[in-house]
Parts: structure tokens; sequence; C-alpha cells
């Protein structure tokens, strides 16, 4: 199918759904299942998957009711998408944006068109309602290149939506491998970026990080399950720490922090570079 038939079946699709979605007691089986149905996602002990340069994400449910988180990578050619839950990762063809940017929806090799059919599972670029960027933290050193700079996140009372009272603060790190370059940093880079985030209206929320997705929980910020890549760390903590080194000769704030804040990352659990 070339790129114009594409486009063609990407219009349709939504059309379709949106139509089905307008129509009081219309059913939207044939492309949604049923879309009011509240999503009971898998217990399956993930909360991390890798996808370098991860940024794009949406609900899909398919004909026979089954629920997809669907985490896109790539550019408005190329891209693979994988399916949070079940770990399935495919090579597909992501929809196209008026301004030629890539789209939350692709088309598989079978040529099936996949795409949210609802405004369902809000989706945000850097933050998440209920959740939102606290200070940023620094530990700067003289004349070296290993120092870090993370940004805290703090969470937000039910019964506060303003934000007005934050009822926690934590720093989600995670770490990236060295350059290999000269100057660079021997123990890598540890990070704290959230660059996009999905709500899976069951407390939870997916977020893209450098070269992972998390599964993280929106009462703490907690893994739901096993995410060796990730640390949430208390900013104060952090802060601690920051101003324990302070009159110190470090030359390496990765691995500072890493002893100080007991952390630990192997290679298999680092990004291999910055996304």
């Amino acid at each position: 199918m070339n790129r114009n038939k594409r486009r063609i079946a990407h219009h349709a699709f939504y059309c379709a759904a949106g139509l089905a979605l307008a129509v009081p007691g219309a059913s939207v089986a044939q492309t949604a299942g049923n879309q009011s149905a509240k999503p009971v996602w898998p217990d399956n002990g993930i909360a991390q998957r890798m996808l370098p340069g991860a940024y794009n994400m949406f609900v899909e449910q398919d004909e026979h009711g089954q629920w997809h988180a669907w985490v896109m990578n790539g550019d408005e050619k190329h891209a693979q998408a994988v399916d949070f839950f079940s770990g399935k990762q495919i090579d597909v063809e992501p929809g196209v944006q008026d301004n030629g940017q890539q789209d939350r929806n692709f088309t598989d090799p079978n040529d099936g068109v996949h795409g949210p059919q609802s405004r369902r599972f809000m989706f945000t670029r850097g933050g998440l309602p209920g959740i939102e960027l606290g200070d940023a933290l620094s530990l700067n050193l003289t004349d070296s290149y290993c120092a870090a700079s993370f940004i805290g996140v703090k969470g937000v009372s039910e019964d506060d939506p303003l934000g007005n009272h934050p009822n926690w603060e934590k720093v989600p790190i995670y770490h990236v491998g060295a350059r290999g370059v000269a100057n660079d940093c021997p123990s890598g880079y540890l990070r704290s970026s959230i660059q996009t985030a999905m709500d899976l209206e069951d407390g939870t929320f997916l977020a893209t990080m450098g070269c992972w997705v998390f599964r993280l929980r929106k009462s703490d910020l907690s893994p739901v399950g096993s995410a060796p890549g990730l640390h949430i760390v208390d900013q104060s903590a952090l802060q601690q720490a920051i101003d324990q080194a302070k009159g110190k000769n470090i030359q390496d704030a990765t691995a500072y922090l890493e002893k100080a804040l007991n952390l630990s990352f192997d290679a298999a659990n680092s990004c291999k570079s910055d996304f």
C-alpha cells in the first residue's frame, strides 16, 4: 500500500470511529470494541520496556475487546511500535501530520491501521494531570564534565487538583552510559527527564524516559512491578547528597551520587546514549 493510500486508510479509519462514537447507541466494535469500558491491564509484573527514542503513545481496543498500550519511536518515515504489556515489537509505518511530523497512529506490516479511537487516556508532553514538574537540582563540579542535573516531580492530592499542596516530591533517576569520547565521564550520566506520559486510567501511567518506557503509579511515582532501570529518590535525599558534596574534591558526580544514594545500574539496565 503506497503512502497516499495509507493516508486515505488512516482518514477513513478515524472518520468511521468518530461517526460511531457520535451516534447514540452506535456500536464501535468493528474499530474499537467497547470504548466506555474500564480498561483492565495485565498484572504481569513488568514496569519497564526498552525502546530508544520512544515518544508517541496511544491506547487501542481491538475488535476482540483487548486493550493495547502502544508506544512508538522513530520519525515520520520509519518507526517501531511496542505493545507495552505483551512486549510485542514491530516495524511500522507511522501516520503523518499535516506539518510532516509523526502522528500517533501507524500501519502494521499486514496493512492494519492502529490508532486511538477516542479522547480518553490523556497523552501529554513533559507532564501528566495530577503530576507537575518540581525544581531543578544540580551538582556542578569545577573543571569536570561529570556534573549532574535533575528535575523533581510533584504529586498532587486528589482534593487539591490545582497543586497548591503537593503531597510528595520525587526524582526519577535512570542511567546513561559513558559516551567514550575525550573528557567524558567514565561512570556515565544520571538523568531524570520525562519526555511524554499517558494516563492508563487505573491509577497508573506510562512515561517515556531516555531509552525506556516505565509504568508508574500516580499515587507515589513508584514502578508497577519490576523496573531495574529506574530508581525513585526522595528529592530531600538528593538535595542532602548534593549539599554534602559542597567543598569536597569530587570529579565524578555519577559515581558520588550512586554511592551516596545507594543506586545501582548495570549495562543491561542503562541507556547506551541520550535521546
